[in-house]
């Protein structure tokens, strides 16, 4: 859900970009399978944010 979207970007305070995941119509379930070209195509560019993002897509895919 769009909720959990934006619990999970709160979660390490990059809840500004649940707009362009939410757009992009991802859930935690595709969140979890992103790629790091899957990031820049909806608008995260920004190096220090990409590399948590990935960080914390990667402890999803474990879970």
């Amino acid at each position: 859900s769009s909720e959990a979207v934006v619990q999970w970007l709160s979660d390490f305070q990059l809840q500004a970009y649940a707009p362009n995941f939410i757009s992009a119509g991802y859930d935690i379930s595709t969140i979890s399978r992103m790629t790091p070209e899957d990031l820049t195509a909806i608008g995260v560019t920004k190096p220090g944010h990409r590399k948590k993002m990935t960080s914390e897509i990667n402890k999803l895919s474990v879970t």
